[in-house]
Formats: C-alpha cells, sequence, structure tokens
C-alpha cells in the first residue's frame, strides 16, 4: 500500500500538504484539526480486481417531473475522467434559446419599435462591468440615429437585430438584419481612415453583433471572439483607448471588459489545442484611465492574473514573487469614495472574491492561499448568495468551490432565479458545465494528489466545439 503525501484536511480543502507529521505545518498554522495519514476506506479503482464487489442495483423508480437538483455520474463523464484526450461533449438537452420573451405578438414591428424595445427590454444583454449601463445603451443609439453613413448603418442595423433575436428569437428576420449589417460594417471597414465617430460606431457594431451571437446556444458559434477581437483592434489603431470623454469610456470599458474576459475560456481551449491563446489587446495600449472607474483597475489585475497562469509551471523564485504581489495587488484592490456606488461596489467585490479564488488554486503548487476556506466561505455567503450575479466567470469559479449539497443547490438556485428573469442570456449552458466540473472533482476526490485545478476545468471547457463566453 501505498504512503500518502498529504494528509486528508489539506487533501478536502485541495491544498498542498507539507506531509509533516505528525501533524502537517499547514493545519497547525491554521489552527486546523489534522486529519492525519492512516488510509481510509475507498471505491475499488480501474482494473482492482481484488477489491471490485459485483451485486444487482435496486431499480428506483422516479416520479415524473420530479425536480432532481443533483447530478450522477454518466459515461462520458467517466471517459472525460479516464481518457481527456478524447472528444468529450456536454449534453445541452436542457438548454433553451433565451428567447422568445413576447412570443404572443404576432405582428412584425418596424424599426422604431426595436429600437424602442432595445432601449426598455434588450440593454441588459450588452452585459457590462457593473450589469446595465444605461449610458452605454444611450450612446449606442445616438451612434445609430447619428447619421445615415455606412458605418452609422452598421451599428444601426447591429442594434435592430439585437432587438429582434431579444423580442421573438432566432427569426429569419433577426438572422437578415445581422447579415445586412455584417455587410455594412464590412464596407466600413475598407473605406480607409476612420473618424472617431466612424470608429466609434464600427466598434459598437462589432460589439453589439458580438452580443447577438453570445444569445444563441453557445454549441452553434463562437464568432463573438472574432467580434470583440476586431473591435479591441479598431478601438487602439483607430485612438479611441485615448479619447478622453465619457461617452467613448463608456464604450471602451466595454470592449475592455469583453476582450479580458475572452482569455479564459480561450486559455482552456489552448491546453487542448495546444495553439497560442488571443491575449488581451487593451491592455497593450495606455488609456486614460478615470480614478473614478475601479473597474479599470480589475479588469487590469485580471488581465495580469490570466496572463501569470498562462506561464511555464517551472517553479522560480521570480514567479513566486510575481504571483505573491498579485494576490496581494488583487486582495488591496478597494472602491475610491468618490465612485463608491452600491452597483460599482458589489461587481468589484465579486470579481475581486472570485480573481482571488482563481489565482490561488491555478497556482496552489506555487503560492497557496492559507486564508483560501474563509474567502470561500465569504463568497458563499456575500454579494454572489444574495444577487442574480449576472456575470458567468465569478459565478463559475465560486460554482467549482461547492463540495456540499447545500452549496450545489444554492448555485442551482441561484442559476435558475436568473433564468426566470428573462432579461439576459441563458445560463443553462453554465449549469451543464457547473455540473460536468462537479462531477470531475468528485471523481478525484480519492486521489492521493493534489488535484490538478486548471487541468480539470480546462477538459471540461476545453473539449467543447466552440469556446463559450464567460463575460
Amino acid at each position: 500500500m501505498r504512503t500518502r503525501k498529504g494528509c486528508w484536511t489539506c487533501s478536502e480543502r485541495r491544498v498542498a500538504c507539507d506531509g509533516g507529521k505528525p501533524n502537517c505545518a499547514k493545519c497547525i498554522r491554521g489552527s486546523r484539526q489534522c486529519q492525519g495519514y492512516d488510509a481510509r476506506l475507498s471505491w475499488p479503482k480501474a482494473g482492482d480486481k481484488k477489491r471490485s464487489l459485483v451485486s444487482y442495483v435496486p431499480v428506483t423508480r422516479v416520479r415524473r417531473g420530479a425536480k432532481l437538483p443533483f447530478i450522477n455520474t454518466a459515461a462520458q463523464d467517466l471517459q472525460l475522467y479516464y481518457f481527456p484526450e478524447l472528444v468529450y461533449r456536454i449534453n445541452h438537452s436542457l438548454y433553451k434559446q433565451p428567447s422568445p420573451w413576447h412570443a404572443t405578438e404576432k405582428a412584425v414591428p418596424d424599426a422604431m419599435d426595436l429600437i424602442s424595445y432595445f432601449r426598455a427590454y434588450a440593454h441588459p444583454a450588452l452585459n457590462t462591468f457593473v450589469g446595465e449601463s444605461p449610458p452605454l445603451r444611450d450612446f449606442l443609439l445616438r451612434l445609430a440615429l447619428r447619421d445615415t453613413s455606412t458605418p452609422g448603418r452598421a451599428v444601426l442595423n447591429s442594434i435592430l437585430a439585437l432587438s429582434e433575436l431579444h423580442r421573438a428569437g432566432r427569426t429569419d428576420r433577426a438572422l437578415q438584419l445581422k447579415v445586412l449589417a455584417l455587410q455594412y460594417l464590412s464596407a466600413a471597414t475598407k473605406q480607409g481612415s476612420l473618424t472617431n465617430i466612424e470608429a466609434a460606431q464600427v466598434v459598437g457594431a462589432s460589439m453589439v453583433l458580438g452580443v447577438f451571437d453570445t444569445l444563441q446556444p453557445f454549441t452553434q458559434s463562437d464568432e463573438w471572439l472574432s467580434y470583440t477581437k476586431g473591435a479591441a483592434r479598431i478601438a487602439v489603431a483607430s485612438g479611441l483607448m485615448d479619447d478622453g470623454s465619457d461617452e467613448t469610456m463608456h464604450l471602451v470599458s466595454w470592449v475592455q471588459f469583453h476582450d479580458v474576459l475572452s482569455g479564459f475560456p480561450a486559455r482552456q481551449k489552448q491546453i487542448k489545442s495546444e495553439s497560442p491563446t488571443p491575449a488581451s489587446l487593451v491592455y497593450r495600449t495606455p488609456m486614460a484611465v478615470s480614478p473614478l472607474r475601479p473597474q479599470e483597475d480589475m479588469l487590469s489585475l485580471l488581465s495580469e492574473v490570466y496572463e501569470a497562469v498562462q506561464t511555464t509551471r517551472d517553479v522560480t523564485p521570480e514567479y513566486e514573487d510575481r504571483i505573491s504581489l498579485l494576490q496581494q495587488r488583487v486582495e488591496q484592490l478597494a472602491v475610491p469614495e468618490a465612485a463608491r456606488t452600491s452597483d460599482t461596489t458589489i461587481a468589484v467585490d465579486v470579481w475581486q472574491k472570485a480573481t482571488q479564488i482563481y489565482l490561488a488554486r491555478a497556482t496552489q503548487s506555487v503560492c497557496p492561499a492559507d486564508d483560501l476556506d474563509q474567502l470561500i466561505e465569504e463568497a458563499f455567503q456575500g454579494p454572489i448568495q444574495n444577487c442574480s450575479c449576472p456575470h458567468f466567470f465569478p459565478l463559475f469559479v465560486v460554482a467549482c468551490e461547492a463540495r456540499t449539497d447545500a452549496r450545489r443547490t444554492a448555485i442551482l438556485d441561484l442559476i435558475d432565479r436568473a433564468e426566470k428573469s428573462g432579461l439576459v442570456r441563458s445560463k443553462l449552458w453554465l449549469k451543464d458545465v457547473i455540473q460536468a466540473t462537479w462531477v470531475q472533482m468528485d471523481l478525484h476526490a480519492d486521489d492521493e494528489v493534489l488535484v490538478d485545478y486548471i487541468g480539470t476545468i480546462s477538459r471540461v471547457i476545453g473539449s467543447a466545439d466552440v469556446i463559450p463566453s464567460f463575460a
């Protein structure tokens, strides 16, 4: 029998153990009860015929229509666990399109009706750092109605397409409006140099088309990534990053948010395909950052975290110092008094805790966080538990830490509440991804080695046919 390298307490917390006996130093330092290294009963592993058991499983009848909030291990989960190199596809049978919201409307609305619908109902789908953003909505409408130029037509038709998709689902008219927007967008990018207004119109059209793509079932397309990267390149090349106006800042911050968040799913696909990960473009170029917008600092730190996790896993003193400094900077991030609103404070708190957890887990073999348990507890008791949490990345990171039935039920209830709101894109595919990740974590529970956090979530996310957006 092999001797355990880590105590059971550290194994349950999924952190590296120093192996000290009779009690490890990590448990002593954290004032925890060290459960030691003694052998425990566990399920037989593959090929262990001496410990295998053969019996009949009683058939349990389930009432039709009964809700089963917990998950079971299926054949594809075991295939992913034992053969991660094989293509694994998550079952999206529960996925439903985020529309129609008003299926009873049979009359075809005109352009002004769709614009009014966008202003009243569809704009939350734009998905900014703080959730809804009326200033961004109003700026996009002004760009769309400003003139009849080619860039103006591009942003106008992209808004009309998004409104039609949000209003009635993936109809022929929604696709026709999208194609028309793409034609105007293509013509606008070929007309030579762009003024600041024209560049803003092109960037706005590209980003709205990206939102259009994310509102559809993510198994169909990942064009949103191309739209986001294209908008970021134009914003950098045209000088919009240096424009200090408040209106342009709302647009640039929107591009920043989606550009930075694209690094997370792209990272998982890169592990599987070994292709280079598209890096954040907007943070390579200096920009005029307002001290009253702390979300800029949070996004900048998140971009650095993604980049740090992607670097070589060889532990060097320089890499340890880099991770420790990042941990300190994320922990010390605070919202200035002048910018402290309820929405901003909640948003920064949610993203701050999720980033701390992700950085600690992804680099736990380098710089483990001793207060990780407390951080996870605060995340479950804080804003994520009490709000709808419109963003996918923090919800996914916290959900991966749900080890008990109570916490997993809380996550599933939160997703169900978000689905009932009907104003943002569906989280049902995220629910599938979370449940598949839980299965992989449970299958690793009896392993004697530390769970490969990045490897586990990469096998689940990276095995999908397309790259999903976690913004």
